[in-house]
């Protein structure tokens, strides 16, 4: 129902250069605006979803929403905004994906390279052979890959060899615990790895100062967490760059 009456929108979490803290993107996060209950986190039917074929249908409408908004913000000048939207295994395998892309693409006239798919380590294990195929169509669109979650499902380095990832991302679960000497280990070793395999390394997850500076001192690529924002619907998302972008001017 929620599908059929348009209830689903998107919200934006802005990603942060670590270099300049300048707005390099946003992650795209579906959220369910209830008639009656208001607006519902993906945790409450998402799981329900990947239970039917619905989350496919949910996935062309996050990427269709998310490619009619960077449309919006490519008409307003932000002309490299790159935003990522999350893909499961079941978004994978059905052979739809490619089309929803494509659709997308072409109605609202973007770049590939403005978009970045997310996808989970379990996504690659089944029928890993037809995956990479999908993969390497999608790349032949400027499309990015990014591998996320990395680090709390199988963690097979092959992984990073055997299909076109362009950027690693940090779990929160990792990035929670710096300040844990061996969790720093594992922090500074994926980061570390990705950025010699020349990966774009992301943090997702900070919420402190302390974990920041730890992840700037290892030369950390992008920062993504509720110390800088929590995801923000679409025109508190705009407002957002607009805000940066003004403060990036000003900036001695």
């Amino acid at each position: 129902q929620a599908i059929k009456n348009d209830e689903l929108i998107v919200y934006y979490q802005p990603k942060i250069d670590f270099h300049n803290y300048q707005v390099v993107g946003f992650e795209a996060l579906v959220r369910w605006k209830h008639p009656t209950k208001g607006v519902l986190p993906p945790n409450l039917f998402i799981p329900i979803a990947e239970q039917t074929s619905l989350i496919s249908d949910i996935g062309r409408v996050v990427i269709q929403q998310t490619a009619k908004q960077i449309r919006e913000w490519n008409l307003l000048g932000f002309d490299h905004i790159q935003v990522s939207v999350n893909v499961v295994a079941q978004q994978l395998q059905r052979g739809q994906l490619l089309q929803d892309l494509d659709d997308a693409i072409n109605t609202y006239q973007i770049s590939g390279a403005s978009l970045e798919l997310e996808i989970t380590e379990s996504s690659l294990v089944e029928n890993s052979t037809t995956v990479k195929s999908l993969l390497d169509e999608i790349k032949q669109r400027d499309i990015h890959i990014a591998l996320d979650d990395f680090g709390t499902g199988y963690s097979s380095l092959s992984y990073l060899t055997d299909f076109p990832i362009d950027s690693l991302k940090i779990d929160r679960s990792f990035v929670s615990k710096i300040g844990n000497t061996k969790q720093e280990a594992i922090v500074s070793a994926m980061i570390a790895m990705g950025k010699a395999m020349g990966m774009t390394v992301v943090a997702e997850g900070i919420e402190t100062e302390q974990q920041l500076q730890y992840l700037q001192n290892l030369k950390c690529d992008i920062a993504q967490g509720y110390l800088f924002s929590r995801p923000l619907p679409e025109s508190e998302a705009t407002q957002f760059l607009k805000a940066n972008l003004v403060s990036a001017l000003i900036a001695p």
